[in-house]
Order: structure tokens, then C-alpha cells, then sequence
């Protein structure tokens, strides 16, 4: 026992003194080698503030007395007096009829014109590039956040992709086998027991949240507290509501903001808004107003005849107001160099030399500087520390 007691002391010693050696030799060689850099990456300086607010919309909440309703209208599309927005069912089972008669039909339709008896060989033979054009154009209206026709792209996609796998014969007896399916499930207007229509023209969102009482007029002369109720209030959304109404193109954001960045507001001037995941552009509003300070806060109103599709979700939100923005490099503090004549520049390493880039200095982040220069670009190798630099020095 004794003998095993000793070798594990001999070995745990070994282990020490080994770490101990690696340790110092890596310090030696920090000392001896100190070259170090780092990469120069694109950073954007703000002067900005922060806000917490509402917004504000001029919108109706439209109810509906049936209890299974299929809502037809497309969120963020403007719809006409009168124009359909929902079909009412007698249940469930019913509305999924519908649903199904609707996929059958789009299917159908796709697959007869991509198998019409005029269409050529070479017709057939551009299939690829039919497929890579829609494609194409889905991710378009994706990125544009224009979902519109967008179920009708991938339905036709996938219709594409199969009958490019298919021989003509099995897509057309596809065709048939669709169309026993939808024969048999008959007429779709027949399960419809009743139209929902919209009472006015204006931009329908399904969303309704409780809050589409508060308008445009109780933000006259908006003061901090009265805000503050506004912002306190609990809403739930509507009983029986299908979605809403939103009319017009102008809508509102109320919102506290400091007291030390309300001098930077005046009246009827353009101020970019930033509503962060939400909505992921800034976008320019003009100020309505702002109020008397408050409690080291004030109340500000901001107006947009803009993007209104894009923010009918939004209403409790927070954002940030931009007053200045400007893009620079990314500046490590010690790779800053200051010649005699109070020339800031910093070392790069390029092809194993130091070569010297003038910048200039946008703002002081304290670990760091961001800079502009025409001639440090992102992606350099800033030298941070190195032995005795100087302009065109080899380098390791």
C-alpha cells in the first residue's frame, strides 16, 4: 500500500512539473514574440435613443356570429366595400371539404397546363428553367414580405418537380385520379352557408388585439402621464372577431423617451425608427409633437404614411430613435500609432511587411477606435503588437 502511495505522489509530481515547464517556456516565448494582429471589421457608430411606446392605427375589429369560418382574405391586402373576406360552414367537416375541393382544383390546374396537348418537346425540355424561375421568384416575394401567390408558387413547383419525374401517360392518369377525387366531393358553394364581406374598403389584417378603440385623436396634446395610463392599460382580444379593418395609410407610434434626448426633437422633423426584430429596416416618421417633461421622461408622437402593411401586427413596442449614423473599421486600441506630426495610422500586415494606413479617428469606444480610411479595408490585418514597426518592415 505503502509503494502505491508513493508512485502516485511521484507521478502527480511529474504532472505538475511538466505543466510548470510548458507554462514557462510559453511565456518566454510571448516575450520574445510578441507579433500579434487582428482582423479589421466593418462597425457602425449611432448617436441614438431609446423609446417605448404604441402604435396607433385608424381600424375596426370585424366580428362574425357563425362559429366555423374560413377567412379568405390575405393579411395585409387592401379589400374593397363589399368584397368578400370570410366563408361561414355548418362545421368543421364542412370547411375542410372546402379546403380540399380548393387543393384539388389548384392541382389540377397545374398539371393540365404543364401536360397541354400544344405543348412541344421543346416546351418540355425548358422545364428546368421553369422550375429555377418560380424558384427564384418565391424567394422574391419572400424577402419582399409579399406572401401573396406564394402557395400557388410551391403548389406549381412541386407539380413541376413531378411531372419532370413522370412520363406523360402517369401525369395525365394522375390528372384522372385527382379528378375522381374532386368529383366526389362535389360542389364547394354548397358547404357555404353564408359570405362575410368587408363594410368599408381598407387593409384587412387577422390579427384584432384589443386595442383598435385607441385612434389618432387621443394623441392630441399627448402629455407623459396620460401615456403612461394609455401604456398601462390591459387589452384581450376581441370575442368573435375575425380580424380587422385598417383604413387609410397613416398611422402613429406614441412613445416615452428621456428627457436628455427629448432636446435633440423638434417639431415636424424626420427621424429614423428602428422596431428591431419586428420590423428589421429603419424607416424615416415625422414628429407630431412631444410633451412638457415628466419625471426625467417625455411623451413623443411620431407619424408614417409608410410600410403600414408591414407593422398592422405591431402595437406595444419598443425602438430605437437614430439621430446619426456612421460606418467605420474596427480598431483595436493598440494598434493605433500617432507620428510627429499627430497623424493617427495603424501597421497592416501585408505580405509578410508592415505597411503603414493613415485613418481617422470617428469615435473613441474606449477597448477600441472606429475609424474611416481610404485605405484600410475590411477583412486587413491590423498589426496590434509587434517589435520596432516601421513602414515596410518584414514581419512574421
Amino acid at each position: 500500500m505503502k509503494k502505491t502511495n508513493a508512485a502516485i505522489k511521484i507521478a502527480g509530481f511529474l504532472f505538475f512539473a511538466a505543466a510548470l515547464a510548458y507554462l514557462i517556456i510559453y511565456i518566454l516565448q510571448a516575450a520574445n514574440d510578441p507579433f500579434r494582429t487582428a482582423v479589421a471589421v466593418p462597425y457602425t457608430v449611432r448617436d441614438s435613443a431609446a423609446a417605448s411606446g404604441v402604435v396607433v392605427r385608424d381600424e375596426e375589429v370585424l366580428y362574425s356570429v357563425y362559429n366555423t369560418v374560413y377567412i379568405s382574405a390575405e393579411d395585409g391586402k387592401r379589400v374593397t366595400k363589399n368584397e368578400e373576406i370570410a366563408e361561414a360552414f355548418n362545421d368543421t367537416d364542412d370547411l375542410q371539404k372546402a379546403v380540399r375541393i380548393g387543393e384539388l382544383d389548384a392541382q389540377i390546374r397545374q398539371l393540365e397546363a404543364l401536360t397541354a396537348e400544344d405543348a412541344s418537346a421543346e416546351d418540355m425540355l425548358k422545364l428546368d428553367a421553369r422550375i429555377d424561375a418560380d424558384v427564384l421568384e418565391l424567394r422574391r416575394s419572400v424577402y419582399a414580405r409579399d406572401l401573396s401567390g406564394t402557395e400557388e408558387l410551391a403548389l406549381g413547383l412541386r407539380m413541376m418537380a413531378f411531372t419532370g419525374s413522370q412520363s406523360r401517360d402517369r401525369v395525365l392518369g394522375q390528372i384522372g385520379e385527382l379528378k375522381k377525387q374532386r368529383s366526389e366531393l362535389g360542389d364547394a358553394d354548397r358547404l357555404i352557408t353564408a359570405t362575410v364581406t368587408a363594410p368599408s374598403s381598407g387593409l384587412f389584417s387577422s390579427a384584432a388585439d384589443g386595442w383598435e378603440t385607441l385612434n389618432a385623436s387621443q394623441l392630441d396634446n399627448l402629455s407623459v402621464s396620460g401615456l403612461g395610463e394609455i401604456l398601462r392599460e390591459e387589452h384581450d382580444e376581441p370575442d368573435f372577431a375575425l380580424g380587422k379593418l385598417v383604413y387609410g395609410v397613416k398611422w402613429y407610434y406614441a412613445a416615452l423617451v428621456d428627457q436628455k434626448d427629448c432636446q435633440l426633437l423638434k417639431k415636424g422633423q424626420k427621424v429614423r425608427v428602428l422596431f428591431g426584430r419586428y420590423y428589421n429596416e429603419s424607416l424615416y416618421m415625422t414628429l407630431e409633437s412631444v410633451s412638457s417633461p415628466e419625471n426625467g421622461k417625455c411623451a413623443a408622437v411620431f407619424s408614417s404614411d409608410r410600410a403600414l402593411s408591414d407593422v398592422l401586427t405591431l402595437r406595444r413596442q419598443d425602438a430605437e430613435l437614430i439621430f446619426t449614423e456612421e460606418k467605420g473599421i474596427r480598431v483595436p486600441r493598440k494598434g493605433m500609432h500617432v507620428d510627429d506630426d499627430g497623424k493617427t495610422f495603424v501597421y497592416v500586415n501585408t505580405g509578410l511587411q508592415a505597411e503603414r494606413k493613415d485613418v481617422e479617428i470617428i469615435r473613441d469606444m474606449g477597448d477600441f477606435y472606429v475609424v474611416k480610411s481610404s485605405r484600410l479595408k475590411e477583412g486587413d490585418s491590423i498589426i496590434v503588437s509587434a517589435k520596432k514597426l516601421s513602414d515596410g518592415k518584414v514581419v512574421r
